[in-house]
Order: C-alpha cells, then sequence, then structure tokens
C-alpha cells in the first residue's frame, strides 16, 4: 500500500508547515499595549468682581463642562480649600461662599481629570470660574 504518493506529499509538507507555524504562534506571549489619551481639567477666572457685596466672604460662582463635548458635567463637585463646596446643580452651575484669604479650588467629576487653581481672594468679592474637565482613557491593547 503506497502512503505517500507524488500527488499528495505537497499537502501533507503544506499541513506540517501550517500547524508547526500555528503551535508556534500561540506559545508566544503578546504583551498588551498601553495607550493613555490624557486631556487636563481646566479652571477659567472668567471675571473677578471687587466689592460685589459688604460681606467678610468671598462669592464663587460659574458653570461646568466636559471638555470633548460641551456637556453640562452635572453632579461633580467644587471645593475651595477643602471646607466649603457645591455640587454641580442640573443646570451646570455652582455657587458657594468661602473665608477671604489664599484659595486652592478644586474640581472633581467621576470619571475625568481633577483640576486645581490657586488663587487670593479678598472679602466682598465675586470669583467666576468656568470649569473644563478633561478625559482619561486608558486602552489596552493586544
Amino acid at each position: 500500500m503506497k502512503i505517500l504518493t507524488s500527488l499528495n506529499r505537497p499537502l501533507i509538507f503544506f499541513l506540517v508547515l501550517a500547524t508547526a507555524i500555528f503551535y508556534s504562534c500561540s506559545l508566544v506571549q503578546k504583551k498588551p499595549i498601553l495607550l493613555e489619551q490624557v486631556e487636563k481639567t481646566e479652571i477659567i477666572v472668567v471675571k473677578r468682581t471687587k466689592n460685589f457685596s459688604n460681606s467678610e466672604m468671598v462669592k464663587i460662582r460659574g458653570k461646568a463642562f466636559i471638555n470633548e463635548t460641551g456637556e453640562l458635567a452635572v453632579g461633580g463637585i467644587i471645593t475651595a480649600n477643602s471646607e466649603n463646596g457645591d455640587y454641580i446643580n442640573n443646570e451646570g452651575s455652582f455657587e458657594f461662599e468661602v473665608p477671604e484669604g489664599e484659595l486652592i479650588i478644586l474640581a472633581k467629576f467621576l470619571g475625568f481629570h481633577n483640576g486645581n487653581l490657586i488663587l487670593s481672594a479678598k472679602p466682598g468679592e465675586l470669583i467666576e470660574l468656568e470649569i473644563r474637565f478633561g478625559s482619561y482613557t486608558v486602552l489596552l491593547d493586544e
């Protein structure tokens, strides 16, 4: 009985070669590639009004957006000196009062970069801010 004929030798050679390549490729471990796309969160001082009120406090108010889409950042948190702050409401607005002096404004929104701004404020001053939350995306590619 003839097992290998001249017609099926190339076919058998091809099958053996394909099997060897398949198994050698499956033994090589692929390392994931980490791709990061980072867009900073910006806090912009839109307007400062001195002597806005006779109060000893400083009023901070403004609007917050998602930078990529322009949508309102509803549910984010804005604080000053980790003491006073406000949630961003359904209209994308926030407003709160803090004591005068050196202020560290911190903006947080789940899934986005935190933003901060350091400024000095005097009593009775109104500071209007615009916050643009930047995204932080991590992609894994095989």
